[in-house]
């Protein structure tokens, strides 16, 4: 999933978009839908619809992962019921992001998949400064939900087990203080990594794998009004960016 279409991101180019636009294209019971290759999401109400944290879970979880899911198995990871995941499950389907894969078994043991291979959020280009905290509260308050996850888990552990059944980062933050050439390639590079590792994992099915792995990670001015008043910022007068502060997190769950 991406967010922006940040110049300087290293991110791998798609060969088709289309935006979301409703219910995906209708085909005969005897041939494949032709999904696009990515869903550019820029309408303002489906940007609002996904903003809430349970179905960005589910929206992670189903263009990032390997197999459709049923609402009892996308409701485990939520911590929701698999009723109350089948009322936001049929909202992303009505918007057309998602699709039922066998829509003759009963609601709840239905899969649900993915109607593109990946989808994007232009948030940079909504004016509305309202629309783009709506999809901002969304990515932290499920940020906030699986380190919240994570931590209970772990404490409820011995120390030695802990550290042998969850390898993970909840959280990881820091101060850097870089050149704008060492800005772009550390971000670069960082992103390099991460597509590596998905590439990796797109082609392997259940079983195949030990984790599945959500992450999420930014890199912002200490001062950003301070490059707008022709700082560098980190809160003074000078030249290019000299200062970012970067936070990174990855959480999993165990198969």
């Amino acid at each position: 999933m991406t967010y922006t279409d940040n110049e300087h991101s290293g991110a791998a180019a798609t060969s088709a978009v289309a935006p979301a636009v409703g219910e995906p294209p209708a085909a005969a019971a005897d041939e494949p839908v032709d999904f696009p290759a990515e869903i550019a999401i820029t309408d303002p109400k489906t940007i609002r619809l996904i903003s809430n944290p349970i179905r960005m879970i589910v929206m992670n979880e189903l263009f990032g992962g390997p197999e459709p899911r049923t609402a009892k198995e996308l409701g485990r990871i939520a911590g929701i019921s698999s009723s109350a995941m089948s009322y936001h499950l049929h909202l992303l389907g009505k918007a057309g992001l998602i699709h039922r894969v066998d829509s003759d078994r009963d609601g709840r043991e239905s899969p649900w998949a993915p109607s593109a291979q990946s989808f994007s959020i232009a948030v940079s280009e909504q004016r509305d400064s309202g629309v783009r905290m709506k999809v901002m509260d969304g990515v932290l308050k499920t940020l906030r939900m699986r380190i919240n996850d994570i931590m209970d888990v772990s404490a409820a552990m011995p120390m030695k087990e802990r550290r042998r059944r969850l390898p993970f980062t909840p959280m990881s933050t820091g101060t850097l203080r870089l050149t704008r050439a060492e800005l772009i390639e550390a971000q670069q590079r960082i992103n390099a990594v991460w597509e590596e590792y998905m590439q990796r994992g797109e082609q392997r099915k259940d079983g195949e794998y030990d984790y599945q792995v959500a992450y999420a990670w930014s890199c912002l001015p200490s001062d950003v009004r301070g490059l707008l008043d022709g700082g560098d910022g980190k809160g003074g007068a000078g030249g290019t960016v000299g200062s970012a502060g970067a936070v990174g997190t990855a959480g999993a769950a165990e198969k």
